[in-house]
């Protein structure tokens, strides 16, 4: 959860993350293959956010078009982790 709201941040203007580009790769690959977990990481960092007064409804829209679907390899703009 933690990485996630760094990557997060970051793309928002925020400080760096820190995380290496093949560390997000893994981690979006990761995430996107396994929804559960996704739903899970989700849940807890919406609370976080709602809790620290963030926006929890784009933190959900950027996990799921711009950071799990960032490793793109076509044209067709499918992700690379299905």
């Amino acid at each position: 959860m933690d990485l996630l709201d760094d990557a997060y941040q970051e793309s928002r203007g925020g400080p760096p993350s820190g995380l290496a580009p093949a560390e997000e790769a893994a981690l979006a690959d990761y995430l996107g293959c396994h929804p559960e977990q996704r739903s899970a990481a989700l849940h807890l960092w919406q609370e976080r956010l709602a809790w620290q007064g963030g926006d929890t409804e784009d933190a959900a829209y950027w996990l799921d078009v711009e950071f799990l679907r960032t490793g793109q390899d076509d044209a067709s703009g499918a992700p690379s982790i299905l």
